[in-house]
């Protein structure tokens, strides 16, 4: 399974938020006909972005929550960014894209780009896992108020601080089917403390083999004062 510090080194979350709040102009129906393999680093943010969701611009917010599940376009555009930023052959770069569209969707894709589930049918959507990368950033941290020449300019009463616990983050971050199932993680990669303060970088992996309509699910997210939801 690809790291988290591999996915950042392919695509770096500064660059994400910049992204998301200045907009996206790319056709992407024209990128999604052509293949993979044609697409500029440009078109494989554009498609990264479609995927994702995100607050990062809802205002008043002090956590800000990135999702990006790995759906096989995904998958084919962070090969094809490592491609271009590290100049690596085409088969390889289709083993990484063919290894991370098992590991983050539990499918498979052939060298045509066709892609297969596990009994060996073509891909009709009904997977049987889920990867999803979840970035939290906290805002308000650190929790100093701003100075000039080495003195505050508000009381640090005043100053807005917010350090959610994120003890139990396999059970305050799952999914939730159309059908009102509610799917917890297998796998929680990434957690570095048990507070927010530094951002998290989290890679989750939900097992849906026994979801029968994966149609609308929706991420939800318990850990902060406002429960967040995102429609994947």
């Amino acid at each position: 399974m690809i790291t988290g510090k591999d996915f950042f080194k392919i695509v770096v979350i500064a660059g994400i938020i910049v992204w998301l709040t200045s907009g996206c102009f790319t056709n992407l129906d024209a990128v999604r006909q052509t293949d993979y393999r044609e697409w500029t680093a440009e078109d494989c943010m554009a498609i990264i972005m479609n995927n994702t969701r995100h607050n990062l611009r809802q205002s008043g917010e002090r956590i800000y929550t990135i999702v990006t599940p790995f759906t096989p376009e995904v998958v084919k555009a962070i090969g094809r960014i490592r491609q271009i930023k590290e100049n690596i052959s085409d088969s390889l770069t289709y083993e990484f894209v063919m290894r991370l569209t098992k590991d983050g969707t539990g499918v498979y894709m052939d060298a045509e780009g066709t892609l297969w589930d596990t009994r060996g049918n073509r891909f009709t959507g009904s997977r049987d896992s889920l990867l999803v990368m979840v970035n939290l950033i906290n805002q308000t941290w650190p929790c100093e108020p701003p100075k000039i020449d080495g003195i505050p300019m508000i009381l640090m009463s005043n100053m807005p601080c917010e350090i959610p616990d994120i003890t139990g983050l396999g059970r305050q971050i799952f999914l939730r089917t159309v059908t009102g199932d509610t799917l917890y993680p297998t796998t929680l990669w990434g957690q570095k403390n048990n507070s927010l303060t530094e951002d998290e970088n989290l890679l989750i992996v939900f097992d849906l083999r026994g979801v029968r309509n994966q149609d609308g699910m929706h991420l939800i997210i318990t850990s902060f004062t406002n429960e967040m939801e995102y429609k994947l």
